[in-house]
């Protein structure tokens, strides 16, 4: 199961891809973690600990590019987040995803549906 979150702070969808992870009717899955956002934040460590993979494919790729101006940064993060979908189905095969479990609930959504599609998974949601 790929679970797909923002970041590794500490909030609601990250705790509970953590409790997922050791419940008792669900630890014989092995669990892995997207990152969409960052790689970065509190529970780092504790994915960590607890052998979590996780992978970063970040949405839009540009919020880590200091670009300037603001309308240049703007055009190019809208032609990047065109490639999302492809990059991240690629990191889902990469993965040997069985399943997909979307934790995040922005306009990120529709892209990880395009990319279960064409990695050809079940997305949950």
């Amino acid at each position: 199961v790929v679970h797909v979150i923002s970041n590794l702070r500490s909030s609601g969808p990250q705790r509970i891809v953590l409790d997922f992870s050791a419940s008792d009717s669900l630890a014989h899955f092995e669990h892995k973690v997207v990152c969409v956002f960052s790689g970065r934040g509190e529970l780092a460590q504790t994915f960590t600990d607890r052998r979590l993979s996780v992978e970063v494919c970040t949405f839009p790729m540009t919020d880590t590019i200091p670009l300037r101006p603001y309308r240049l940064a703007r055009a190019l993060g809208r032609v990047v987040e065109r490639t999302f979908p492809r990059r991240f189905a690629s990191v889902l095969r990469r993965m040997n995803a069985d399943l997909v479990h979307t934790h995040v609930s922005s306009r990120i959504d529709r892209q990880v549906v395009g990319a279960c599609d064409l990695a050809g998974l079940p997305l949950v949601w």
